[in-house]
């Protein structure tokens, strides 16, 4: 009969297809694991244009402390003296 010459193959077709995806399938979950624990483990780059911002290296004992404190090194230049000279000289000169 032709059912029979024709079951042969399919049923080799199929338990290829059945063992292409046990084993292939494992293989290729193992390629994409290692790929993504690859990926996990780089430096965390938030932009492709900047070194970035890693949240991972924060130190959080900074933030606990307080807003930080900053320190003025502005000093006024010699010439205009203190802001009300200032002030006055440009008042004068306005006018």
């Amino acid at each position: 009969m032709n059912l029979e010459k024709n079951l042969l193959p399919i049923i080799i077709a199929f338990g290829v297809i059945l063992g292409l995806m046990y084993f292939g399938g494992n293989w290729v979950v193992d390629k994409t694991c290692d790929r993504v624990i690859e990926k996990m483990q780089r430096d965390y780059t938030p932009g492709p244009y900047q070194p970035g911002f890693d949240p991972d290296k924060v130190n959080v004992d900074q933030f606990r402390q307080g807003p930080p404190q900053f320190q003025s090194n502005f000093q006024t230049p010699p010439e205009l003296g203190t802001p009300e000279d200032w002030n006055r000289l440009w008042e004068s000169q306005r006018r």
